[in-house]
């Protein structure tokens, strides 16, 4: 899995990431999650950042769940960003099996919002 988008927005306008890769075999579904503050980066599995999005309290992380589309053979998926905040956020993606959260692929890629 490769993620791709810029490092620098200005504040107000609109940006994409775009995550690409080959799905095969039980892979099937690409989920990603904007992080808000940057504690340390991504987590290294689909279940462990699911853990931070659901246990951890909103000001942690500040995850807010952006894709969640099923996928097979090569794929891209394009994700719609708006640079609104000032400062460090990011997005955390994962090519996972939809049925069992099994992690296949992890990505992630942080920018900064700028005046």
């Amino acid at each position: 899995m490769r993620v791709s988008g810029p490092a620098t927005n200005k504040m107000g306008m609109n940006f994409n990431y775009v995550f690409t890769g080959t799905a095969g075999g039980p892979a099937n579904r690409v989920v990603a999650w904007e992080q808000y503050y940057k504690q340390g980066g991504c987590a290294a599995t689909f279940a462990a950042e699911s853990v931070r999005a659901i246990f951890q309290p909103s000001g942690v992380y500040g995850l807010t769940k952006w894709t969640n589309e099923a996928v097979s053979g090569a794929y891209s998926v394009t994700a719609l960003f708006g640079a609104h905040n000032l400062g460090v956020h990011g997005v955390c993606a994962y090519l996972i099996n939809y049925t069992t959260g099994q992690t296949y692929a992890a990505a992630g890629a942080f920018w900064t919002n700028v005046n």
